[in-house]
């Protein structure tokens, strides 16, 4: 079901024929023996170094199976993930410089039995959307405390074997009450510095964390009109970003290998959006650690199919896997609907080596009980973890 299986049997075919290569070899090897020390001796070496290459093989195996390879493994290897929305990323510009935000927008603050039970209930990864302004010193430095609230939020994910992805939220994104850093060419130089102070702070913080912690550039990104026809400003989001890969590689450790996440305008899948971002390539100094995120909403079963072809292009052509980080199922739709809609994301992303987050806001899309971890639709989660990878 999962066209990231392609990869692994690629990998397989390659292993295989490294060992009949090896094989090979060593058959030589031997021949070149028996002309010299006798058929019991060289059959005995033979056998040795066969086994040995085996052995070699099989280590190699367990390896390649147990971390992703590459940026479209890890992809389909997050399947499903879920979003720990308005919490971390709840902020409000009137209520000044404080830790108390987490709550601002009347979910209860985060805690270890919740993320346990996200694991538990059978998902891959966590997006964590986090917010700065409330927590910003007058030069934009993060309070401290804030960056060890997200790291003890973080660290219980990571300790449950979850992806983890953090990223510059509503500070960033499409709210006019809240935005503050925007995608827009009339105040790119100070956006960009104002983005890229936060990102050399969470980079230098969170250097040293497994690579399970994925960074993601922006929750969304525009600009200070709310236009949709700016195609000025859908390239400008590409130096952002590119801004963003800067800034984490260049802190080192392991944030040189890091895996990054890179968001469209508005985070949109509209194809004229998405290839104006990538109207160049990124430079990266790693290699195959890049991966496009886009919001979908759309409850058209045809839209979301053709949506999933266009992205699935767009990602062979640019060489990004896709990660679709937010889709919704507000309390109002209809059962049916929800169903519907929920198989048809999960099986196209899954032919088209794409992964899917359930967006839970605690209140209108709401999956998940933050008081009690209690699965509130269990049919939804089901159509999800059918698909998968293991």
């Amino acid at each position: 079901q999962f066209t990231g299986y392609i990869a692994i049997n690629k990998f397989a075919c390659s292993l295989s024929k490294r060992r009949t290569a090896l094989y090979n070899s060593i058959t030589m090897k031997r021949n070149s023996i028996q002309n010299h020390r006798g058929d019991g001796l060289s059959a005995w070496m033979f056998a040795f170094f066969f086994i040995l290459s085996l052995v070699a093989g099989n280590i190699a195996t367990v390896q390649a199976n147990g971390a992703p390879q590459s940026a479209a493994e890890l992809v389909v290897d997050m399947q499903p993930g879920w979003n720990l929305g308005n919490s971390l990323d709840a902020m409000h510009k009137g209520r000044g410089f404080t830790l108390e935000s987490e709550t601002f927008w009347g979910n209860p603050k985060t805690t270890k039995e919740l993320i346990s039970a996200v694991k538990n209930a059978g998902f891959r990864a966590i997006r964590i959307p986090v917010s700065y302004y409330n927590h910003l010193s007058a030069n934009g430095m993060i309070d401290p405390a804030w960056l060890a609230r997200i790291e003890e939020v973080v660290g219980w994910s990571l300790d449950n074997g979850l992806y983890t992805i953090i990223n510059v939220h509503h500070d960033t994104g499409m709210n006019p009450s809240l935005n503050w850093i925007f995608a827009d060419v009339d105040v790119f130089e100070k956006s960009r510095g104002d983005f890229v102070r936060i990102w050399e702070q969470l980079a230098a913080h969170f250097r040293d964390f497994d690579d399970r912690l994925i960074f993601q550039s922006s929750g969304e990104w525009m600009n200070r009109e709310r236009s949709w026809n700016n195609e000025e400003d859908f390239r400008i989001v590409h130096e952002l970003n590119q801004a963003f890969i800067d800034a984490v590689r260049s802190s080192g450790e392991k944030n040189r290998e890091r895996y990054l996440m890179v968001s469209p305008y508005a985070a949109s899948a509209e194809e004229k959006i998405v290839r104006a971002m990538l109207y160049q390539p990124f430079v990266d100094t790693a290699l195959d650690k890049l991966i496009l995120s886009v919001h979908s909403y759309a409850t058209d079963l045809n839209t979301i199919e053709a949506g999933a072809r266009t992205l699935s292009s767009i990602s062979q052509e640019f060489d990004l896997p896709v990660v679709v980080d937010e889709i919704g199922f507000p309390r109002t739709m209809r059962a049916e609907l929800k169903r519907a809609v929920a198989e048809k994301y999960f099986s196209e992303s899954a032919k088209a080596g794409m992964t899917c987050f359930f967006w839970d806001d605690g209140f209108e899309y709401v999956l998940i009980d933050r008081n009690t971890g209690k699965i509130l639709d269990p049919e939804l989660l089901e159509i999800a973890l059918r698909f998968r990878r293991r």
